[in-house]
């Protein structure tokens, strides 16, 4: 138990390292989950159920939710299977909060999810990141969001190429936002825990600016006819 503890310790002091010693230290909460289906865009009806059972997800903008994992069945639905995980990221100081989530049964959609208890893990810095969808207010189109994009890492102190993704929705009760996926490339081992500590745009606790290590999936990547760009020159 002692080797664990310690080696446990290293690790954090390794991140703080990595982080600055600036800001309290962003964890991994992961869920077990069990359950069926979900609807592929799933991320409001899931932070509407967990902030009924643990208030904090809504309370703090700090509290990211990761989007559900598994095999997708059909254009709508996504079927859960046993590596499925329910994934927050959250400071170290909120994470007692998130254990009334273990245990319990939430409705997302016209789906029940049973929730596991949780194991815990340090954020790991990666050149790479990806997020399904990033969604910055009043930026539909790719250049003007690519704009605030741009400023949003320049504020947080992060150089890295930008790989765009394909322009994505996003339901919420009343409307839709519209965002695009990302990957980001090149990344140095403090850019890396910054963006994925803190995100980009907004509706983090729906799933948004949600990064994960590794590279945008090719079949995600957006094409330029996709980002409203010249595409002269192309074959009809």
């Amino acid at each position: 138990m002692g080797l664990i503890v310690d080696a446990w310790l290293l690790l954090f002091e390794e991140y703080e390292t990595l982080c600055g010693g600036e800001m309290e230290p962003v964890i991994e909460a992961c869920f077990a989950i069990q359950g069926e289906r979900v609807p592929v865009d799933h991320g409001w009806k899931l932070f509407a159920a967990l902030s009924a059972v643990a208030p904090i997800v809504h309370e703090r903008q700090d509290v990211a939710v990761g989007p559900l994992e598994g095999c997708q069945y059909d254009k709508g639905s996504l079927v859960l299977g046993p590596r499925s995980r329910l994934i927050i990221r959250t400071p170290e100081s909120c994470y007692r909060e998130l254990l009334l989530l273990a245990g319990r049964k939430v409705r997302v959609g016209e789906s029940w999810i049973q929730i596991g208890f949780p194991s815990t893990r340090m954020l790991r810095p990666r050149a790479s990141l990806n997020a399904r969808i990033v969604v910055i207010t009043n930026r539909l189109e790719w250049v003007a969001f690519e704009q605030e994009l741009r400023r949003q890492l320049r504020e947080l102190g992060v150089q890295a190429e930008i790989v765009p993704g394909k322009r994505r929705v996003l339901m919420l009760k009343r409307h839709t936002c519209v965002g695009w996926g990302l990957g980001l490339e090149g990344l140095t081992a403090d850019a890396s825990l910054k963006v994925q500590e803190r995100g980009l745009g907004g509706r983090r606790s729906m799933g948004a600016g949600f990064f994960v290590p590794g590279s945008l999936p090719p079949g995600a990547m957006a094409t330029p006819r996709d980002l409203g760009l010249d595409v002269e020159g192309e074959e009809a």
